[in-house]
């Protein structure tokens, strides 16, 4: 019976190393797959063609224009709308 148990502590003992290696090669595996990842986009970075300032700043004014433009634009419109429904409703009698 002593030689049974021994043995199942033995057998028990091997198992938990097994996982633990298992464990431990997963870790080193995910941190080395981080640490190349990375390395990629550092060597990434270095090959993007960065658009000079003045490139930026009058893509960003025309962006600002635009919206304001748009924004106006949309404001008429549901002026013109909002006054023809009302009109319209009036015609109907349901206001």
């Amino acid at each position: 019976m002593k030689d049974s148990a021994r043995s199942l502590a033995i057998r028990q003992a091997t198992i938990r190393m097994h996982v633990l290696t298992k464990a431990k090669e997963r870790i080193v595996g995910a941190w080395t797959a981080g640490v190349s990842y990375l390395s990629d986009v550092n060597a990434e970075l270095k090959r993007v063609s960065w658009p000079a300032r003045r490139e930026v700043y009058g893509t960003t004014l025309v962006v600002i224009i635009a919206v304001f433009f748009f924004g106006f634009y949309l404001f008429i419109v549901d002026i013109v709308l909002n006054y023809g429904m009302s009109k319209l409703l009036q015609f109907f009698g349901v206001r």
